[in-house]
C-alpha cells in the first residue's frame, strides 16, 4: 500500500511534495525539528545530524553534532536558527555526579549559517540553593506555610529554546526561565517548588569569558512550558495547571488564573525585562493536563494548541475522546479563539508552527487510545491549516500502511510547510521485530 497525502474536504493530494521517503529506518523517529529559512531552503534535525537540504530535497551540507557525557555519544535536544543566519545548537552534558544523581550543564555551540564552529560556551548552574517558606495550598483554597531548608540542586537542563532579535537564547525549563546572552551567557533563573510551582529563588548567574561566575538576586518568574518571542521582544509562554492551583497562581501572578475542574490552559505574557505583564486564562470543558505548544503567526497573534480529552463512555476499557484543544490571544492578551477541534476519532497535536498568516497544527487522527494508555489502532498523519483569529480552514491527512504521524513543522510567508512525518509505523503491542518505521520530508503548499 502506498504512502500519500489525500484528499480531504475537496482538497488536492498535488499539493504536497515527498522530498525525502528513506525505508525500513529505525532511528526515522529522531527527526524531531524542520525549519524553513527565508531563502526557501529547509534545515532538519535527525538524530546528531544538522542537513541543510534545498527546497526540491536535495543535501546541501550537513554537520555531525555529536557530543560525549559520561563517555556516551549524545545528539543535540535543542537547535536554534538566529535571524542572521547563525544557528545554536544547546547539548545537555552530565558533567558530574552528586550524591548518585547527575549534574547537568548545557553546551551552547554557535555555527555559522554555512556550518562553521564560532564559539562554544558550557553553562552550568549553582549547586545548592536556600529555600524560603514553602506554600501548602488545602483542598478548600487555604494556605499553610513551611520554613524553607537549604537543597543541593546542581546542574543546569534548560528545554524549549528560542531566539532574541539580539542573538541571544531564551529558555525554559521546570522550574526556571532562562536567558542566555550571545556573548557572555546569562542565566537569569527562579527556581519553583516541586508541588506548586512557585518561585521559591530568584538569581542571575553571569557567565564571563573566563568562566567566573557572579550571582545577583532579579525578579524573574515562570512556570513549565513552552514559549515564544513576538514582535515587541516580549516573552509568551504556556502553561498546563491543575484545577487545585487556581489561588496560588491567582495570588502568584496578581491577577485571576481561571481553571477548570480537570485543570486548564493558561498563558503569561513578560515584558523585555521579563516582568509578568498579562495573565490570560484558556478554560476548557475536557482535561487538558498535557504540556502545550505554542506559535506567533505573522500576523501577530499567539496560538497554543495541546491534547484534549473529553470524558466519555465509548466502550469498556474506553473513557475518553481524544481530540485537538486550540487557542489564539491577540499581541494584548485577549482571547480571539477557545476550543476543541474533533477531527476524527482519536486526535492528538504533536507539532504547531506559523504557516501562511496563520498556523498549521500537525499529529495524528483517527486512531485509538484506550484507558490502559495503549494505542491500539493505526492513525493517519495530519496537517491541519488554522487561521490568525483560530478559525479552523483546511485539513490534509497522510495515508499509508500501519501507523502514521506528522512529526515537525516548519511554515513560511510564501505559503511552503516543510514537516518530517513517520508512516508505516507499529503501535504498543506491535512485534518488536515490526518495530521499524519509514521517514518522510515533505513539502505542502498552501
Amino acid at each position: 500500500m502506498a504512502t500519500s497525502f489525500g484528499p480531504y474536504a475537496g482538497l488536492d493530494e498535488d499539493a504536497v511534495a515527498v522530498l525525502l521517503h528513506i525505508g525500513d529506518d529505525l532511528s526515522a523517529a529522531a527527526v524531531t525539528q524542520v525549519h524553513a529559512a527565508p531563502d526557501g531552503t529547509v534545515w532538519v534535525r535527525r538524530g546528531a545530524s544538522l542537513e541543510h537540504r534545498a527546497a526540491t530535497g536535495e543535501r546541501i551540507a550537513a554537520k555531525d553534532l555529536t557530543s560525549v557525557s559520561e563517555n556516551q555519544l549524545v545528539a543535540p535536544d535543542e537547535i536554534v536558527f538566529h535571524a542572521d543566519g547563525e544557528i545554536t545548537a544547546v547539548t545537555l552534558l552530565v558533567v558530574a555526579r552528586a550524591d548518585g544523581r547527575p549534574v547537568f550543564a548545557a553546551e551552547l555551540r554557535r555555527l555559522s549559517h554555512d556550518l562553521r564552529d564560532l564559539r562554544r560556551v558550557l553553562v552550568q548552574g549553582e549547586a545548592t540553593l536556600t529555600l524560603p517558606e514553602r506554600h501548602i495550598v488545602a483542598e478548600d483554597g487555604s494556605f499553610t506555610t513551611e520554613p524553607g531548608e537549604t537543597l543541593s540542586q546542581p546542574g543546569f537542563a534548560p528545554r524549549r529554546f528560542v531566539a532574541d532579535a539580539d542573538g541571544g537564547l531564551y529558555a525554559i525549563e521546570r522550574g526556571r526561565l532562562v536567558h542566555l546572552d550571545a556573548r557572555y551567557a546569562v542565566v537569569a533563573a527562579t527556581w519553583l517548588s516541586p508541588d506548586l510551582e512557585l518561585p521559591i529563588k530568584r538569581y542571575v548567574t553571569i557567565i564571563n569569558e573566563r568562566g567566573e561566575t557572579i550571582q545577583i538576586p532579579i525578579r524573574h518568574q515562570l512556570m513549565s512550558g513552552d514559549l515564544v518571542v513576538d514582535q515587541a521582544q516580549r516573552i509568551w509562554a504556556a502553561f498546563a495547571a491543575p484545577s487545585f492551583a487556581s489561588p496560588a497562581l491567582t495570588q502568584h501572578y496578581g491577577a485571576p488564573v481561571e481553571l477548570g475542574d480537570d485543570g486548564d490552559l493558561f498563558v503569561v505574557r513578560f515584558s523585555p525585562a521579563l516582568v509578568p505583564e498579562r495573565v490570560v486564562s484558556l478554560p476548557a470543558p475536557n482535561v487538558q493536563d498535557q504540556v502545550p505548544y505554542l506559535a506567533k503567526s505573522a500576523a501577530g497573534t499567539i496560538g497554543v494548541t495541546s491534547w484534549s480529552t473529553e470524558r466519555r463512555d465509548i466502550e469498556p476499557n474506553k473513557t475518553f475522546n481524544g481530540n485537538v484543544a486550540f487557542a489564539v490571544v491577540d499581541a494584548d492578551g485577549q482571547r480571539l479563539a477557545n476550543g476543541d477541534l474533533d477531527l476524527a476519532r482519536d486526535d492528538q497535536p504533536i507539532a504547531l508552527a506559523p504557516c501562511a498568516d496563520g498556523f498549521c497544527i500537525g499529529g495524528i487522527t483517527d486512531t485509538k487510545w484506550v484507558d490502559t494508555g495503549s494505542q491500539v489502532d493505526f492513525g493517519k498523519g495530519f496537517i491541519l491549516q488554522m487561521t490568525a483569529d483560530g478559525q479552523r480552514d483546511r485539513l490534509w491527512t497522510l495515508h499509508g500502511p500501519r501507523n502514521n504521524e506528522v512529526r515537525s513543522l516548519a511554515g513560511s510567508l510564501d505559503g511552503v510547510v516543510f514537516f518530517s512525518a513517520t508512516t508505516n509505523g507499529p503501535i504498543t503491542h506491535t512485534d518488536p521485530a515490526e518495530g521499524s518505521r519509514e521517514l518522510i520530508l515533505g513539502k505542502l503548499q498552501l
